[in-house]
């Protein structure tokens, strides 16, 4: 063998054995998470002046609620100290706030009674995160996609509106961890979602109305808990 393949071929085994090389291995995590979330769903609609009940053309209604699930996610560390990862998480929910508008300026009062609620929602998320031991600090972002729902009665019509839409979003996220026992660790987060606008257009309303435009943001405070298959 010549002097350069030598070389060469010596290069190659070094830069297999290196532990940066090595630290580059997948961790597989499964886990369990659960907590509360708050926050707004922010509606338009331009009903003043064009229905016999009327409903503020712009308000802001707080949602909150428990919500849990699962994760799945792989971790690879990049160096010492850093950590590339990409997580998969789905949630059922209870996140949602019932409006209740009584409109007292007919001579039978009439109340609107309007229900919404997140039930559930699926994310995929890449993380990025910061080794300091014992701990190691993280932020995740990616799409969102969730499940709202909308509901409405009106006291004087004996009909009923529901409806339920798939929303896309983004969310944001950012938390600590750390290790239990060696395949156990913990970890505390929080996170904001931003799902886009949608319309709800009610049978029982005027023609001429416009929906309801509605816009949901909500952020969640968890806990988790995962096993970790290094």
């Amino acid at each position: 063998m010549t002097p350069k393949k030598q070389l060469f071929f010596t290069a190659l085994f070094l830069l297999a054995s290196t532990p940066q090389n090595k630290a580059q291995a997948a961790t597989f995590i499964a886990g369990l998470q659960g907590g509360y979330g708050h926050g707004h769903a922010e509606t338009t609609s331009a009903y003043e002046g064009q229905t016999d009940h009327p409903v503020p053309a712009k308000r802001r209604s707080g949602v909150h609620g428990p919500l849990g699930g699962l994760f799945l996610g792989t971790d690879f560390e990049i160096g010492e100290k850093c950590i590339l990862g990409l997580e998969a998480n789905g949630f059922l929910s209870s996140i949602k706030d019932t409006e209740i508008i009584t409109n007292t300026s007919t001579p039978n009062s009439t109340t609107d009674i309007i229900n919404q609620k997140l039930k559930s929602s699926l994310d995929v998320l890449l993380k990025l995160a910061y080794r300091l031991d014992p701990i190691a600090l993280y932020f995740k972002v990616g799409p969102s996609y969730g499940w709202w729902h909308f509901k409405s009665t009106l006291s004087d019509i004996p009909i009923k509106y529901a409806k339920k839409k798939g929303l896309f979003g983004v969310k944001f996220a950012f938390g600590v961890e750390g290790d239990i026992v060696k395949n156990l660790a913990w970890g505390i987060e929080y996170n904001h979602t931003f799902l886009q606008s949608h319309t709800f257009q009610r049978p029982f309303d005027a023609t001429n109305a416009t929906p309801h435009r509605v816009k949901p943001n909500y952020g969640a405070i968890l806990v988790r808990v995962m096993y970790k298959f290094r």
